[in-house]
């Protein structure tokens, strides 16, 4: 696969974020995503994955911007290091620092670790 499938995967992943759209998003069937809001329950299957991101990202914690910083890719790999800008409803934007681990097969999304201190989002939620 050339560098530039994998980094479309990203980009379709990310574009899809930042516009609450997980069409453009290219999941494999059998995803498994591994979420710091919920570490100990990882999700298993594009439709989890669809289902986390429908009712606890885009409706609570919207991300309305992706900064990405750089991408360091080794084989089917893909560390992404960006910034997330954070719309909570009603609240100010917050900006995270991510770092995502993602595997790409056939041009899908097949594995999906984001790393990232989830206490500012939690505080800008609950205030």
């Amino acid at each position: 696969m050339a560098v530039d499938e994998r980094l479309k995967a990203i980009d379709d992943f990310l574009d899809g974020l930042t516009s609450n759209d997980v069409e453009k998003m290219p999941f494999a069937d059998d995803i498994v995503l591994v979420s710091p809001i919920d570490p100990d329950h990882p999700l298993v299957g594009k439709h989890a994955a669809v289902d986390f991101l429908k009712t606890k990202v885009f409706p609570k914690i919207p991300v309305r911007k992706a900064e990405v910083e750089r991408h360091v890719i080794d084989g089917d790999c893909v560390a992404t290091l960006w910034k997330a800008t954070f719309a909570p409803a009603g609240r100010h934007e917050v900006v995270v620092p991510i770092f995502d681990f993602f595997r790409i097969t056939d041009g899908k999304i097949a594995e999906l670790r984001p790393y990232f201190d989830p206490k500012p989002l939690k505080e800008a939620v609950a205030a």
